[in-house]
């Protein structure tokens, strides 16, 4: 009978089962990547991980030269400043 339940045993037999993808490989005959492969990720992660480290240098670089300017105009506010004040008091004299 097609409109029948299934039997619990029946039903639940696959789901009651693990997966595990080692079994599916195994069963089909698949292999994991080769050495050639492993090799060539490992050069590509390589290769990331100093981009992403030349990007935080430079991130650095940039945070640095802008505290610089920072440092610089503040100086440059400072020396109008004394320029001002030399001049006014010289026109004073």
């Amino acid at each position: 009978p097609s409109g029948a339940p299934l039997h619990p045993a029946q039903a639940g037999s696959a789901a009651l089962r693990p997966h595990s993808p080692s079994m599916d490989t195994k069963g089909k005959g698949e292999q994991g990547p080769t050495l050639d492969e492993l090799k060539t990720q490992l050069r590509e992660l390589r290769a990331t991980v100093e981009l992403m480290k030349s990007q935080q240098e430079m991130k650095q670089l940039v945070s640095e030269l802008d505290e610089e300017k920072r440092i610089r105009l503040s100086l440059q506010v400072t020396v109008k400043h004394f320029i001002i004040t030399g001049i006014f008091i010289l026109i004073c004299i």
